[in-house]
């Protein structure tokens, strides 16, 4: 039964791929992210692997941290209290560009990938050679509700931790593996007329840093894409089998309803067990973010801001 729910959900994301492609066109130029992307080689969207998103993931490490958020003008970044992997820290605030304090704590400081404020659905920090865009993507479950729609990149637009913008995803009624949101770090073809994802060297650093909150308490999947997992990488091949692609190396996450600063180390991502073509996770080969929702969450609405590498 798993590996039929997989080829199901092949089919979908080929078709969904399609319509996008159509949708990127009209685009324009974008700084990220985009056409023939789905959740294994393109730019995420519409074309989700077979098991890729969904499912449990078997990421090690503790729990998430709680920690106090420093006073204003001086807070320092939070860190791990315990666990391993995830750390949120309390406060408000947004970590900005380089991870420089708000009105309250913040997340470990770091190397900007994106902070949003463009309002625009890509984005890009030369320096470091991220170029990339938001998307989001759901499984094939008649009657569900996706906001973005699924299989199409979109604009940050709702207000973010004290700041312009934040990247949403808002749905309901998804029963086979669930829905997300991400965006590629490497992708010259996202919105500009094509996807062509590559790898991108995280190697210079340790984690990433967001901050997120939920309309209620919900836990999500961090999912990073690698050269191994994404069909783009041809290194794994199909959807079934010992060498089947879309087992990205992940971690739950638990959202509160207020904004936090989130921290996830790449030490702390692990891949399934039982399924696919098992790979160590070498930040080298990093492709993208996943941020996704299993079929059991029910109603759902998150948003997330300020992305960043830690070191």
């Amino acid at each position: 039964m798993k590996m039929n729910t997989r080829m199901a959900q092949r089919c979908v994301d080929v078709l969904m791929a399609g319509a996008v492609m159509a949708t990127l066109v009209s685009c324009g130029p974008k700084d990220v992210e985009p056409t023939p992307f789905g959740e294994g080689g393109s730019s995420g969207g519409g074309s989700t692997g077979k098991g890729g998103y969904g499912g449990s993931s078997s990421g090690s490490g503790g729990g998430s941290t709680a920690q106090g958020g420093s006073s204003v003008g001086t807070g320092g970044g939070t860190s791990s209290a315990g666990g391993s992997g995830v750390t949120n820290g309390g406060g408000s605030g947004n970590p900005g560009l380089g991870g420089s304090t708000g009105a309250g704590g913040t997340a470990a400081s770091g190397t900007t990938i994106t902070d949003l404020e463009t309002g625009m659905h890509y984005f890009e920090n030369k320096p470091i050679g991220v170029v990339g865009a938001w998307f989001s993507y759901g499984d094939s479950t008649v009657g569900a509700a996706l906001t973005p729609a699924g299989g199409t990149t979109f604009k940050p637009a709702q207000p973010g931790n004290a700041s312009l913008y934040s990247a949403c995803l808002k749905g309901a009624g998804f029963t086979t593996w669930g829905a997300g949101m991400g965006f590629n770090l490497n992708d010259p073809g996202d919105g500009k007329g094509g996807s062509a994802v590559q790898s991108f060297n995280a190697t210079p650093y340790t984690s990433f840093t967001f901050w997120a909150k939920a309309t209620t308490a919900l836990s999500i999947k961090f999912k990073v894409p690698t050269k191994s997992s994404d069909p783009a990488g041809k290194v794994c091949m199909g959807d079934t089998g010992a060498m089947a692609c879309y087992n990205h190396p992940a971690r739950e996450v638990a959202l509160t309803t207020d904004w936090q600063p989130y921290t996830v180390t790449f030490s702390s991502l692990a891949q399934e067990a039982g399924w696919g073509l098992q790979a160590p996770v070498n930040p080298a080969d990093f492709f993208g973010v996943r941020l996704e929702v299993g079929k059991a969450a029910g109603n759902f609405e998150f948003c997330v801001d300020g992305f960043a590498f830690g070191k």
